[in-house]
């Protein structure tokens, strides 16, 4: 029960926060406004991109680590999440609840929380890590607020255990952003860019034949400070490429050669100055990994469905102005599909060639109708310098085509950006 109360108070003390230190008039609830709510139902929002991608997974993650934190399973955690998204949709606004928020913040929190409680595990509890108690302490609470109530208020410690063991890579990135079609003149359009790089787990360890959830996942978040083409002022740019292993079992595991089929959940956040691209992701994978004299192989190919998912559209027009008097939303939203195909060489000392290629195919049924195809490609040489440091040459190649229904008729659209970016990374 403890988790529920929790909830119920990470709940209302959002909804005061916002009310009184904000001023949101839509956090002015009372039980009128809760019987309006369960009367009309699920709607749609106005909301911005970024809260609606970036703001309800973190406000789910806390959800879903108030259960995480008094060692609750993660699958007994789930309708904790899904309980908290109800009771705020229903009862903490004023608003209409929000079909949008309901996936983003329960299943955008469940993907999040979880990634913030193992790092929190590994944090806390990690050998390498308790020769610093100050910092892995200061560390652990910022990134899991609820996990340091429960630890500093309660005496409700994340348990040590074999997870606590698990391995953690991280890798820095930093460099310059240009448009491909104007690198050669004159260096136009330049940005820069950071990149920072985790992976979580081991995915080819001999010594590893099955995976649950979390066991294993990467973490990808770049950074580009960049030209806006609209207003060609600098803008910054902040984006997320995510994907955890739910369940994996290995058909080979051998010195040289793993192969391994498995479920996978993905999270993407990823927009620039021209489009914009929400989407969470669930996959059926098979992995292979190849090792050789002097070089190694690595190709993963994926398939799934978009639980739910978002793609900028210059139709979609504000809807009830008298409910959303700031009506922000610019893209449109709902289920589709994926593919997904990944290949990397090693050759050692004479760098690493990697290949990924990502389609996503996303439906919407409500205004405007049609759907969104996107392709993402991105191809990266790194080149070891020093021991724990590398040069970078990226290539992304980002194309998007829309087709709509409205009452204008019939629309089609089509645009592709190029970008290639030069890099120093550093490995810690």
């Amino acid at each position: 029960m403890k988790p529920l109360f929790e909830i119920f108070g990470i709940n209302m003390l959002m909804n005061r926060f916002d009310y009184h230190i904000l001023g949101k008039e839509w956090a002015n609830v009372t039980p009128s406004s809760w019987w309006i709510n369960i009367d009309r139902g699920f709607y749609t929002d106005g909301d911005a991109f970024p809260t609606n991608w970036i703001g309800h997974p973190f406000h789910g993650s806390l959800a879903f680590n108030a259960a995480r934190t008094h060692n609750v399973g993660f699958w007994a955690s789930v309708p904790y999440v899904a309980s908290h998204t109800l009771l705020w949709e229903f009862f903490a606004e004023t608003e209409p609840p929000s079909s949008i928020d309901f996936y983003t913040t329960t299943f955008g929190g469940i993907y999040l929380g979880e990634i913030i409680y193992r790092l929190t595990n590994y944090t806390w509890n990690h050998p390498s890590n308790l020769n610093h108690p100050t910092l892995s302490n200061l560390v652990g609470g910022m990134i899991n607020p609820v996990a340091a109530i429960n630890r500093y208020a309660f005496n409700k410690k994340i348990p040590f255990s074999n997870q606590s063991l698990t391995p953690v890579s991280l890798v820095l990135y930093a460099g310059t952003n240009h448009p491909a079609d104007k690198l050669l003149k004159g260096m136009k359009g330049m940005g820069l860019t950071m990149n920072f790089e985790m992976q979580y787990g081991e995915l080819f360890d001999l010594n590893k034949s099955h995976f649950k959830p979390f066991d294993y996942f990467r973490l990808n978040t770049w950074v580009n400070f960049l030209d806006n083409s609209n207003t060609g002022q600098k803008e910054l740019y902040f984006n997320v490429s995510s994907d955890a292993i739910i369940w994996g079992t290995k058909l080979t595991n051998l010195p040289y050669k793993t192969e391994l089929i498995s479920l996978s959940q993905h999270y993407d956040f990823i927009h620039n100055d021209r489009f914009k691209l929400g989407t969470i992701v669930l996959t059926g994978d098979w992995t292979i990994q190849k090792t050789y004299e002097k070089w190694r192989f690595y190709n993963a190919t994926k398939m799934g469905v978009v639980i739910f998912g978002s793609g900028n559209s210059e139709l979609v027009v504000p809807v009830m102005p008298e409910v959303f008097p700031e009506f922000e939303r610019d893209y449109m939203y709902d289920q589709g599909f994926m593919i997904e195909a990944e290949m990397a060489a090693n050759f050692k000392k004479n760098g690493t060639f990697t290949l990924s290629y990502n389609h996503f195919l996303i439906y919407s049924n409500q205004e405007p109708k049609g759907s969104e195809n996107i392709d993402l490609i991105r191809s990266r040489f790194l080149l070891p310098v020093w021991t724990k440091m590398t040069l970078g040459l990226q290539f992304d190649y980002h194309k998007w085509k829309a087709d709509y229904y409205n009452n204008a008729g019939f629309k089609k659209n089509y645009e592709g950006q190029k970008e290639i970016r030069f890099l120093v990374g550093y490995q810690f």
